[in-house]
Protein backbone atom coordinates (compact mmCIF):
# COMPACT_ATOMS: atom_id res chain seq x y z
CA UNK A 1 0.00 0.00 0.00
CA UNK A 2 1.36 3.61 -0.61
CA UNK A 3 3.47 2.50 -3.69
CA UNK A 4 3.55 5.07 -6.34
CA UNK A 5 3.67 4.26 -9.79
CA UNK A 6 4.98 7.55 -11.46
CA UNK A 7 5.67 5.89 -14.77
CA UNK A 8 2.62 5.83 -15.75
CA UNK A 9 1.60 9.40 -16.72
CA UNK A 10 -0.48 10.80 -20.47
CA UNK A 11 2.73 10.41 -22.52
CA UNK A 12 3.34 6.45 -21.19
CA UNK A 13 -0.59 5.87 -21.93
CA UNK A 14 -0.33 8.08 -25.39
CA UNK A 15 2.90 5.97 -26.98
CA UNK A 16 0.97 2.45 -25.46
CA UNK A 17 -2.26 3.44 -27.46
CA UNK A 18 0.14 4.67 -30.19
CA UNK A 19 1.81 1.06 -30.47
CA UNK A 20 -1.36 -0.60 -30.38
CA UNK A 21 -2.69 1.51 -33.37
CA UNK A 22 0.47 0.91 -35.50
CA UNK A 23 2.27 -2.74 -34.22
CA UNK A 24 -0.46 -4.71 -31.93
CA UNK A 25 1.33 -6.95 -29.88
CA UNK A 26 2.16 -9.06 -32.68
CA UNK A 27 -1.46 -10.21 -33.69
CA UNK A 28 -3.63 -8.51 -36.36
CA UNK A 29 -3.95 -4.82 -35.64
CA UNK A 30 -6.79 -4.10 -33.62
CA UNK A 31 -9.22 -2.24 -34.65
CA UNK A 32 -10.84 1.21 -32.91
CA UNK A 33 -14.04 -0.43 -31.09
CA UNK A 34 -11.47 -2.88 -29.39
CA UNK A 35 -8.91 0.42 -29.01
CA UNK A 36 -11.67 2.28 -27.38
CA UNK A 37 -13.34 -0.24 -25.16
CA UNK A 38 -9.64 -1.23 -23.83
CA UNK A 39 -9.30 3.20 -23.09
CA UNK A 40 -12.78 2.47 -21.43
CA UNK A 41 -11.20 -0.42 -19.29
CA UNK A 42 -7.94 1.39 -18.75
CA UNK A 43 -9.50 4.64 -17.42
CA UNK A 44 -11.53 2.91 -14.77
CA UNK A 45 -8.09 0.72 -13.58
CA UNK A 46 -6.38 4.16 -13.26
CA UNK A 47 -9.51 5.89 -11.29
CA UNK A 48 -8.74 2.91 -9.27
CA UNK A 49 -4.79 3.66 -9.07
CA UNK A 50 -5.47 7.17 -7.75
CA UNK A 51 -8.43 6.07 -5.17
CA UNK A 52 -6.06 3.65 -3.76
CA UNK A 53 -3.07 5.97 -3.93
CA UNK A 54 -0.73 4.78 -6.26
CA UNK A 55 -1.50 7.61 -8.20
CA UNK A 56 -1.44 11.54 -7.24
CA UNK A 57 -3.12 12.45 -10.59
CA UNK A 58 -4.96 10.31 -13.32
CA UNK A 59 -3.15 10.97 -16.60
CA UNK A 60 -5.21 12.35 -19.34
CA UNK A 61 -4.84 10.24 -22.80
CA UNK A 62 -6.99 9.92 -25.73
CA UNK A 63 -7.59 6.76 -27.88
CA UNK A 64 -9.33 6.49 -31.17
CA UNK A 65 -12.88 7.05 -31.93
CA UNK A 66 -15.40 4.20 -31.99
CA UNK A 67 -16.68 3.73 -35.33
CA UNK A 68 -20.06 2.84 -36.17
CA UNK A 69 -20.10 -0.23 -38.70
CA UNK A 70 -23.19 0.03 -40.77
CA UNK A 71 -24.48 -2.58 -42.26
CA UNK A 72 -25.44 -2.50 -45.90
CA UNK A 73 -28.82 -3.00 -46.76
CA UNK A 74 -30.06 -4.89 -49.84
CA UNK A 75 -30.95 -2.01 -52.97
CA UNK A 76 -34.14 -3.24 -55.20
CA UNK A 77 -31.60 -3.89 -57.39
CA UNK A 78 -29.89 -6.30 -55.16
CA UNK A 79 -32.96 -7.51 -54.62
CA UNK A 80 -33.69 -8.26 -58.15
CA UNK A 81 -30.62 -10.47 -58.72
CA UNK A 82 -31.19 -12.30 -55.76
CA UNK A 83 -34.40 -13.69 -56.81
CA UNK A 84 -33.76 -13.79 -59.97
CA UNK A 85 -30.94 -15.82 -59.21
CA UNK A 86 -32.85 -17.92 -57.01
CA UNK A 87 -35.55 -18.65 -59.81
CA UNK A 88 -32.57 -19.62 -62.02
CA UNK A 89 -31.17 -21.60 -59.44
CA UNK A 90 -34.48 -23.34 -58.46
CA UNK A 91 -35.26 -24.11 -62.35
CA UNK A 92 -31.73 -25.84 -62.67
CA UNK A 93 -32.64 -28.99 -61.44
CA UNK A 94 -35.95 -31.33 -61.19
CA UNK A 95 -34.50 -34.17 -58.90
CA UNK A 96 -36.22 -33.52 -55.75
CA UNK A 97 -33.47 -34.12 -53.72
CA UNK A 98 -31.25 -31.25 -55.03
CA UNK A 99 -34.36 -28.77 -55.18
CA UNK A 100 -34.97 -29.51 -51.28
CA UNK A 101 -31.76 -27.14 -50.21
CA UNK A 102 -32.33 -24.60 -52.70
CA UNK A 103 -36.63 -24.40 -51.66
CA UNK A 104 -35.66 -24.48 -48.47
CA UNK A 105 -33.05 -21.81 -48.24
CA UNK A 106 -34.86 -19.57 -50.44
CA UNK A 107 -38.11 -20.00 -48.55
CA UNK A 108 -36.00 -18.95 -45.68
CA UNK A 109 -34.54 -16.15 -47.14
CA UNK A 110 -38.22 -15.12 -48.36
CA UNK A 111 -39.44 -15.52 -44.33
CA UNK A 112 -36.72 -13.35 -43.03
CA UNK A 113 -37.16 -10.97 -45.57
CA UNK A 114 -40.78 -10.38 -44.40
CA UNK A 115 -41.08 -10.22 -41.16
CA UNK A 116 -38.02 -8.18 -38.57
CA UNK A 117 -36.51 -10.95 -36.79
CA UNK A 118 -32.96 -10.79 -36.52
CA UNK A 119 -30.98 -13.93 -37.70
CA UNK A 120 -29.64 -15.56 -34.39
CA UNK A 121 -33.61 -15.25 -33.47
CA UNK A 122 -34.79 -17.44 -36.69
CA UNK A 123 -31.84 -19.74 -35.88
CA UNK A 124 -33.74 -20.89 -32.48
CA UNK A 125 -37.15 -20.56 -34.09
CA UNK A 126 -39.62 -23.74 -33.33
CA UNK A 127 -42.48 -24.34 -35.25
CA UNK A 128 -44.42 -24.18 -31.55
CA UNK A 129 -43.14 -20.80 -32.00
CA UNK A 130 -45.42 -19.89 -34.92
CA UNK A 131 -49.35 -18.87 -35.21
CA UNK A 132 -51.94 -17.42 -37.71
CA UNK A 133 -54.99 -15.46 -36.09
CA UNK A 134 -57.27 -14.06 -37.94
CA UNK A 135 -56.74 -10.30 -37.73
CA UNK A 136 -58.59 -9.10 -41.23
CA UNK A 137 -61.23 -10.73 -42.97
CA UNK A 138 -59.55 -11.59 -45.87
CA UNK A 139 -56.22 -13.23 -44.62
CA UNK A 140 -54.26 -14.64 -42.10
CA UNK A 141 -51.82 -12.83 -39.34
CA UNK A 142 -49.14 -14.98 -39.07
CA UNK A 143 -47.38 -13.83 -35.77
CA UNK A 144 -43.61 -15.28 -34.65
CA UNK A 145 -42.61 -15.91 -31.31
CA UNK A 146 -38.67 -14.78 -30.65
CA UNK A 147 -36.08 -14.96 -28.10
CA UNK A 148 -33.06 -14.19 -27.69
CA UNK A 149 -30.13 -12.76 -25.02
CA UNK A 150 -32.87 -9.94 -23.89
CA UNK A 151 -35.49 -12.26 -23.95
CA UNK A 152 -38.61 -12.75 -26.00
CA UNK A 153 -41.19 -10.72 -27.84
CA UNK A 154 -44.04 -11.14 -30.58
CA UNK A 155 -43.09 -10.44 -34.37
CA UNK A 156 -45.81 -10.32 -36.68
CA UNK A 157 -45.15 -10.92 -40.16
CA UNK A 158 -45.66 -7.97 -42.89
CA UNK A 159 -47.93 -9.56 -45.62
CA UNK A 160 -49.62 -12.83 -45.62
CA UNK A 161 -47.09 -14.53 -48.49
CA UNK A 162 -44.92 -15.55 -45.26
CA UNK A 163 -47.53 -18.20 -44.54
CA UNK A 164 -47.31 -19.82 -47.62
CA UNK A 165 -43.45 -19.51 -47.41
CA UNK A 166 -43.59 -21.37 -44.09
CA UNK A 167 -46.31 -24.34 -46.03
CA UNK A 168 -43.80 -25.20 -48.36
CA UNK A 169 -41.07 -25.14 -45.78
CA UNK A 170 -43.25 -27.89 -44.01
CA UNK A 171 -43.79 -29.75 -46.75
CA UNK A 172 -40.32 -30.74 -47.50
CA UNK A 173 -39.54 -31.19 -43.64
CA UNK A 174 -41.95 -33.23 -41.42
CA UNK A 175 -40.99 -33.96 -37.97
CA UNK A 176 -37.21 -32.58 -38.56
CA UNK A 177 -35.09 -29.49 -37.96
CA UNK A 178 -35.63 -27.38 -41.20
CA UNK A 179 -32.42 -26.57 -42.14
CA UNK A 180 -30.84 -23.91 -40.10
CA UNK A 181 -34.23 -22.03 -38.88
CA UNK A 182 -37.44 -23.85 -38.25
CA UNK A 183 -37.35 -26.99 -36.00
CA UNK A 184 -39.30 -29.00 -34.85
CA UNK A 185 -40.50 -29.39 -30.93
Amino acid sequence: RGQKIDWLDSKTLTLYFLWRTNEGSGQRTPGNNTLHSEAGELRRLIRWCKDMQFLEEVPNFSAPNRKDNVRLEFSRQDWSKLTRHARHWMAGTNHPSVLRDPTLLWNSILILANKGIRVGEARTLRWKNVRTEQRHANEPTVIFYVSDKTGGREVVARNAEVLEHLQRIKSIMTNRCLGMYFCSP
